[in-house]
């Protein structure tokens, strides 16, 4: 009996801190997941201030443009996969122009975003130097370091690429626009280097204008 007694007593001690534990131990998780999502970072909530602040010239274009615009109706479409296509830097890469000069490099400047090489061609002539467009546009990254360079977006003529940000190293912002039947409507592009990933945003309402109405302001000052 007393042996009894005694097994009972130790199963019970036993139960009792295994029980202990195991709350203690979910209970340590769970402050941990809390305050793994109180700075989880969430930027998809900051783009539209981040778009605002950042592309001024773009967000008024379209204001005066799209009377309904407001950076805060985007809706998201798509998120993916980016592409993995990677080509080796050729000479005319590293040529400056007044295209190239148009470049964007990351925070730590590692990473070179071009926008605008393949879509914008610039031809001298004695008056003045004359713009004209590519029916597609791409965006790459360059990594001169390894000369590289990846393609992280391509439009064909149903779309196309105005400008663009760092958020920070490995995170960005490309905005343009998308063809419709009745007109064209603007769109941004979330990309996030770190994951592969890229999220399309597209907005609601559509205007008939010309689609690079954005581009002839932004180089409409070359010579």
């Amino acid at each position: 009996m007393n042996l009894t007694r005694s097994t009972t007593l130790a199963v019970l001690i036993a139960v009792g801190l295994f029980t202990n534990c195991d709350k203690a131990a979910k209970d340590t998780v769970k402050k941990e997941s809390t305050s793994k999502e109180a700075v989880e970072p969430a930027p998809r909530k900051s783009i539209p201030d981040a778009i605002t602040l950042r592309l001024s010239p773009w967000v008024k274009y379209w204001q005066q443009n799209l009377p309904s615009f407001e950076v805060t109706n985007f809706s998201r479409q798509y998120e993916g996969e980016l592409p993995q296509i990677m080509f080796e830097v050729e000479a005319k890469d590293t040529v400056g122009n007044k295209i190239t000069e148009h470049r964007l490099a990351s925070p730590d400047s590692s990473l070179i975003l071009d926008l605008y090489s393949y879509k914008v061609v610039l031809t001298p002539s004695q008056a003045q130097t004359e713009i004209s467009y590519n029916p597609d546009a791409e965006a790459v990254v360059f990594d001169f370091d390894k000369s590289k360079k990846y393609r992280l977006l391509f439009t064909g003529p149903a779309g196309g690429i105005d400008d663009g940000f760092w958020l920070d190293n490995n995170a960005l912002v490309i905005t343009g626009y998308a063809a419709h039947q009745h007109g064209i409507s603007p769109v941004y592009w979330y990309i996030d280097l770190s994951k592969n990933k890229i999220q399309h945003f597209a907005y609601p309402d559509t205007v008939v204008q010309d689609p690079h109405g954005y581009l002839n302001k932004k180089f409409g000052n070359i010579q």
